[in-house]
């Protein structure tokens, strides 16, 4: 997916936020980072937010409550990602571990390594994600990679 950005959101993006951000400015904020610099982790997120995302919440896989995607997160900060989820306007997208480790962020559980939707742990697993913007993906490794149709049109 290519963006055409200007060189003025360009610099945009190495400021930091401004401070005490409502849920629509920080879903906003968001969306753009994520369209913007692709394949966002919540290490990156962390750091770009500060003290606005880190909190007591876990952010979970819904039907699989023992699937942790972070921990560590603000109210706020819950919402405005389960919202623009909820939204589609981005989508997770499985990482390696390595991701978090190389930003000096991890989650001290056991790695989820079977599918999402193949069922839930007994217990808590961690699975790393990354961000993307859009409803879904072009990339065939990834669960929510919509297929092109290869159908003709008829008018």
């Amino acid at each position: 997916m290519e963006t055409n950005i200007g060189v003025n959101e360009r610099d945009m993006w190495w400021k930091p936020p401004k401070q005490n951000l409502t849920l629509e400015e920080f879903k906003s904020d968001i969306c753009q980072y994520v369209r913007f610099m692709d394949w966002v982790s919540f290490a990156e997120m962390r750091r770009r937010y500060g003290s606005q995302a880190q909190g007591e919440y876990t952010l979970r896989l819904p039907r699989f409550p023992n699937i942790i995607l972070f921990e560590g997160l603000s109210y706020i900060f819950c919402s405005a990602i389960s919202d623009l989820l909820i939204e589609k306007k981005i989508h997770p997208h499985g990482s390696s571990p390595l991701v978090y480790l190389i930003d000096g962020m991890e989650i001290q559980l056991p790695l989820a390594k079977r599918k999402p939707l193949s069922g839930d742990y007994k217990r808590p697993h961690w699975l790393p994600v990354t961000f993307r913007y859009g409803e879904h993906c072009s990339t065939k490794d990834c669960p929510y990679y919509i297929r092109p149709s290869t159908e003709k049109e008829t008018s």
